[in-house]
């Protein structure tokens, strides 16, 4: 069951398992999404920080998302660069959704769907993800 959470987070989506990310936490890329105390009381320390660091970038996904559908509704007056940029975005959070989708897929097939399965399958997401937000945080200060 923790590994459905564990999914739904890693689409932006914390869930009862997992608190959102606190203004101060914002700031902190690594630990965004932290454990419930529920969750803590049913894991041990290194459980829980292997746990947050697999769903480090998962409050990212959201704002990516947003800016990616943004290239559907991205009207004329946009540049060129930037509606380029929203569409590159676009694919590249397609691509993570099917990443998480098959990673799914793995887990209800082959009944072994640990959270150290996840995290192994999702150490690289991790880190493009966290670059890419970064990327677009700058973008859109240029173009505003």
């Amino acid at each position: 069951m923790l590994h459905h959470e564990i999914l739904f987070a890693l689409l932006g989506h914390p869930g009862s398992l997992f608190s959102p990310p606190t203004p101060s936490s914002k700031s902190d890329p690594d630990l965004a999404y932290r454990c419930t105390p529920l969750l803590r009381s049913l894991l041990t320390p290194s459980e829980i920080t292997h746990l947050e660091r697999t769903i480090s970038h998962a409050h990212l996904i959201p704002p990516l998302q947003n800016f990616a559908d943004a290239a559907a509704d991205a009207d004329a007056g946009e540049s060129l660069y930037l509606r380029a940029v929203r569409r590159g975005v676009e694919r590249m959070m397609d691509e993570y959704n099917d990443r998480v989708r098959d990673l799914e897929r793995d887990v209800l097939t082959t009944g072994s769907g640990g959270a150290g399965v996840i995290a192994t399958a999702m150490r690289r997401e991790v880190e493009w993800v966290t670059s890419l937000s970064r990327f677009v945080g700058v973008i859109e200060t240029m173009s505003r």
